[in-house]
């Protein structure tokens, strides 16, 4: 049924001129899933919007319903497509298309800023086939995790018929649209589960043309694969196109794969569903050329998150399969294909790169069919999956990638070293759907963005001449904004203009979530503009809405289109009804705190540079795979939050409830290693920072103390749970409420050699240098000054210098108010009366200057400063006197 707002008109479609959607002659049309054949995910000719005037007059402009009859259920999942110029009836429309997963097409029109909402329909039509049948939810839901209520691979419940993003060619007003159909699942009336009989119900795909000037049908066909009689048949019954359409010369490209994760729902007896590519001619709708991956096993499905099917500018089509079954070689699974067709013959030419590890890809699920390729500038193509891997591919040696490294890291869970990321796909960060690719103005490099599940935004530089850089230009980790822990990551798109103001636009899940589509409006999303060279946030949507899985925003005309899981799209611009977002400041310096876990392990800590809502961050040098597993080399992993959630604040919320952030913005990270003592696991890791509200903060690392196994690395692995904990306590304060340090204000940790004993020693507000300890398994309940009465006051954000002689002796050091370089000691169990001078009495040091101090045996301890001229300055302790002379410079 078709409704429309306007009168119909004639039309005639010269199918001749149908070639490979592009952008218009404006530049702004989104046309095909992620803007362009290449799947690059940038529009280039969008001239309004910059990252300054988002910063400061962008906000919601009005909503769009795309329902019939205020069904709940008419849930988006595809990506919006926009035409800048339509010409209807004489008229020139800017028009947005929508479809729903209950087989609802809609045109709005977007142009006319002055337009109600219920006036903004053209038109809007249902997709039925010739029984009369619809949309209805596939067979499985019903299936169930052990011990979870959840349905399995609930992202598809509820009714199921476009879920792949259609294309258009706007030269001939046409749109093509896979949908599906299906006839009611038949249940027992008695307890409404299935019947498992066969069949229990009958589904088919179809391929229309719609004109996307009136939503008039202008043809379709149910699509039939002509497969030979010692092939295995296209079901229907088995598998969804979620892949966008591509459109290529005259063909129309779907990627199948299972119905219900990597299922084909239904009698679980049946044997599983393949991966196809099919090729359909566009005009006759008939199916013209035909690729099965797994064709003497099953599985290795084609569904990339959503992205459609890529293409480069020679016309190869590439595809990015899913793990496979049946045993033996993986066949196409496991692999990115490149696909042509060939003259003739109804099956269509491949080439391939199979991961070199499929055998633990199939064991872990951990497939890169979750990713979807991308066409560089530079020739190259480029995809990942779900270990978080890219990679690199040269089309004219498919054998083998190019390049192959470790993009991502598991940043939530420090505890899974990145070779066991192909163990499950929990494990890893998993890359969903397409990296948007731009290149700027003025360099020889094309920028890659992508943000993965559980780890940053990150952007990568691949230059013209083939190279890619393996560790990120930019990231967002001194903002802290990350993907949750749970699935899928960010959607991705970028508007500019040209190669300049160019702008990143994320929508991401703002809670955590396995996964985020059990039941609508229960997980809420982001939405996040970034300036696309620094990746400085720049805008925020202060709406909570239901967050619209693996839907990248549609950009165009100087509007932003908002998808959610629900029917409603929210349409963003520049306009006075906008918020202005403050983009935070930044310190200008940080320090670096490294302490070696073991012999083979090196952590670094540090905080990033937020004023007042820093996360503490590490990064540890160990091992890191590269594919294939073996061998390991060693090497940087990512930087990591502990054990904070900062990034799940959005701009102007308050930190929330049960928040374990506590850094003060590039507050120093003090971290020791417990020596060792029974009953105290090692390696034992103590952190200390001051928060930004004037505690002093701590947290503790212990190995895990589950049994273990180990994988073929050596390497050990959680037996017992799907996720090893990460070691990591939560944040405590220390000694609460009684001393107030200035922010960033340094914390000076040591372990007393002998009985356990743990020292604290920082600055207050007021000056005073004050103390507290761990001792018999306790903290004291309060921080005590080290006698501010003769000396002992200081300047905030001085570095107090401590160590421990002997298990009876330690010694201060700091610089006071004037200059001066002063010390005191603690010896048979009391702190001396007074603070004395090293050196002359008049300041040699600027205040504040941090002294570095070491025994080099029990007799002798030197001194380091920098002087007031900029020289390093030295003094030295020896035979139980301070040098005579004192300080002399180096």
């Amino acid at each position: 049924m078709i409704y429309v707002r306007l009168s119909l008109i004639a039309l005639t479609v010269a199918l001749g001129a149908i070639g490979a959607p592009a952008a218009s002659a404006a530049g702004q049309d989104v046309v095909t899933q992620h803007n362009d054949n290449q799947r690059t995910g940038a529009n280039d000719g969008e001239t309004q919007l910059t990252p300054a005037n988002v910063s400061q007059s962008f906000g919601l402009l009005y909503k769009l319903d795309a329902s019939i009859g205020g069904q709940t259920d008419s849930t988006i999942g595809a990506q919006p497509l926009y035409v800048s110029s339509v010409a209807i009836d004489g008229a020139t429309y800017e028009v947005l298309y929508v479809t729903t997963r209950r087989n609802l097409v809609f045109a709005f029109d977007v142009g006319n800023p002055s337009l109600a909402p219920e006036q903004r329909l053209l038109w809007k039509t249902e997709l039925r086939d010739s029984r009369g049948f619809g949309a209805e939810e596939l067979p499985g839901m019903d299936a169930r995790f052990a011990g979870d209520s959840r349905p399995l691979c609930f992202q598809t419940h509820g009714p199921v018929g476009i879920a792949s993003t259609p294309v258009i060619d706007p030269a001939t007003n046409t749109m093509w649209v896979v949908y599906r159909t299906s006839s009611p699942l038949h249940r027992d009336p008695n307890n409404a589960k299935l019947l498992t009989g066969s069949p229990i119900y009958d589904a088919r795909f179809y391929l229309r043309k719609i004109d996307i000037r009136t939503g008039a049908n202008l043809g379709e066909q149910q699509i039939r694969v002509p497969t030979g009689p010692n092939e295995p048949a296209f079901d229907p019954n088995k598998v969804l196109t979620r892949t966008g359409l591509l459109l290529l010369n005259g063909v129309v490209y779907l990627g199948f794969a299972g119905a219900v994760c990597d299922t084909g729902g239904g009698d679980p007896q049946k044997p599983p569903p393949h991966g196809w590519i099919l090729a359909l001619d566009a005009g006759d709708l008939r199916v013209v050329g035909y690729l099965n991956t797994t064709p003497h096993s099953s599985m290795g499905g084609i569904w990339q998150s959503g992205s459609g099917l890529a293409a480069d500018r020679n016309g190869f089509v590439y595809a990015l399969t899913g793990n496979h079954e049946g045993g033996g070689a993986p066949e196409l699974a496991d692999s990115m294909l490149k696909v042509q067709r060939s003259a003739g013959d109804v099956h269509l030419k491949e080439s391939h790169f199979t991961a070199p590890d499929w055998q633990r890809l199939d064991a872990g699920d951990t497939d890169p069919a979750s990713g979807g390729a991308v066409a560089l500038p530079n020739g190259l193509v480029l995809g990942g999956g779900k270990e978080g891997h890219f990679y690199l591919v040269d089309p004219a040696n498919m054998s083998a990638p190019r390049q192959s490294f470790q993009a991502f890291y598991h940043s939530w869970h420090d505890g899974i070293s990145p070779c066991d990321y192909d163990l499950d796909q929990t494990y890893g960060p998993n890359i969903h759907g397409t990296p948007v690719v731009w290149h700027p103005n003025g360099v020889p490099y094309a920028l890659v963005y992508e943000m993965p599940e559980k780890d940053y935004l990150k952007v990568f530089r691949v230059f013209d001449d083939g190279r890619m850089e393996e560790r990120p230009f930019v990231t967002t980790q001194d903002s802290g904004i990350r993907s949750p822990r749970g699935m899928p990551g960010g959607a991705l798109s970028l508007s500019a203009d040209g190669g300049k103001s160019g702008v990143l636009w994320v929508s991401v899940l703002k809670q955590d979530s396995v996964d985020a589509l059990n039941t609508s409006g229960q997980f809420l999303g982001r939405l996040i503009a970034f300036d696309a060279l620094s990746l400085n946030r720049v805008w925020e949507a202060r709406e909570q809405l239901p967050f619209a899985k693996y839907i990248p925003p549609t950009i165009g005309g100087g509007k932003v289109f908002r998808s959610t899981y629900s029917n409603e799209i929210y349409v963003y611009g520049l306009s006075a009804n906008h918020h202005t977002f403050t983009s935070p400041s930044f310190v200008a310096t940080r320090s670096i705190t490294a302490i070696w876990r073991d012999g083979n392990h090196l952590d670094l800590f540090a905080t990033t540079r937020q004023q007042t809502d820093g996360n503490v961050v590490s990064t540890n040098w160990e091992a890191v795979c590269v594919p294939p597993a073996s061998p390991v080399t060693r090497g940087w992993r990512g930087w990591f939050p502990i054990n904070s959630d900062m990034d799940l604040v959005s701009d102007g919320e308050q930190l929330p409830a049960g928040s374990q952030l506590v850094a003060s913005g590039a507050a120093p990270v003090a971290a020791v290693l417990a020596p060792n003592r029974p009953g105290v696991p090692t390696p034992h890791v103590d952190l200390f920072v001051a928060a930004y509200d004037g505690q002093v903060m701590s947290t503790v690392w212990e190995p895990p103390n589950e049994p273990t196994i180990k994988n073929q690395y050596g390497q050990q692995v959680s037996q017992k749970t799907k996720f090893p904990p990460t070691g990591w306590q939560k944040w405590f304060p220390v000694a609460p409420g009684s001393v107030s340090v200035a922010p960033r204000q340094p914390t000076t940790a040591l372990w007393r050699p002998g009985p356990a004993h743990l020292d604290l020693f920082t600055v207050g507000k007021d000056g005073r240098v004050m103390s507290t300890f761990f001792e018999n398994d306790k903290w004291q309940p309060a921080w005590s000054p080290i006698d501010p009465s003769s000396g002992g006051m200081t300047t905030p954000g001085q570095t107090v210098t401590a160590l421990w002689r002997n298990a009876n002796h330690l010694d201060l050091f700091m610089t006071d108010k004037g200059g001066r370089v002063m010390s005191t000691f603690f010896e048979n169990d009391k702190w001396q009366p007074t603070w004395f001078a090293i050196g002359p009495a008049s300041g040699m040091a600027m205040p504040g200057q941090t002294i570095t101090a070491l025994w080099s045996n029990p007799n002798h301890l030197d001194l380091f400063m920098t002087g007031k001229d900029g020289r390093v300055m030295s003094t030295f302790f020896d035979n139980n006197q301070w040098v005579p002379g004192g300080w002399f410079a180096i």
